[in-house]
């Protein structure tokens, strides 16, 4: 299950700063198919999309500034120190979130940007983190692991090329 950031943002015009909710999603990794596997994490997406609309985007940022941010801090900090993620499970494993980036290439220093890496944080009980952000015409993958609970991240980034060859394959086979 994955932990899906979510903007609420109407507009542009709302000002700055972050204004972001969040989802929970199956990634359906028990099913073999690359294609069944997508048309499940579509579905799971779709059903959780709604269940967010109905309760109110709104609605659930007002819930979460309810709290003092002082008090909220040090929920994490004892939550992280008494080590209740081996008690009390998160409901989801990791994070997966998505960046758009510009649709023009970047340059530093007269280079050219060849990558550009999104980053998150993990939590205990759910230790990856994956990111996606585009940049000119391309996207790339960011995955950032708790060495506890993911020893190599590298399994996990070579899963994602492994699983997106996959879903190519299936496409040109039904093409």
């Amino acid at each position: 299950i994955a932990s899906v950031p979510v903007n609420i943002r109407s507009s542009p015009a709302e000002g700055a700063g972050n204004q972001i909710s969040g989802m929970t999603a199956s990634l359906a990794t028990d099913v073999a198919d690359p294609v069944e596997r997508l048309a499940r994490i579509a579905q799971s997406t779709r059903a959780s999309k709604l269940a967010h609309e109905a309760m109110g985007a709104r609605t659930l940022m007002q819930l979460a500034d309810t709290p003092p941010p002082m008090l909220v801090s040090l929920a994490i900090q004892f939550y992280s120190r008494a080590q209740l993620s081996r008690r009390l499970r998160v409901p989801y494993n990791l994070v997966i979130s998505n960046v758009p980036g510009l649709p023009q290439p970047l340059y530093h220093m007269g280079a050219r940007v060849t990558g550009a890496y999104s980053f998150g944080i993990c939590f205990d009980g759910a230790g990856l983190y994956i990111g996606l952000m585009s940049h000119a015409d391309q996207i790339d993958f960011g995955v950032l692991a708790c060495r506890e609970l993911v020893p190599d991240p590298w399994f996990i980034a070579d899963g994602i090329r492994a699983s997106r060859d996959e879903l190519v394959h299936a496409a040109k086979g039904k093409a």
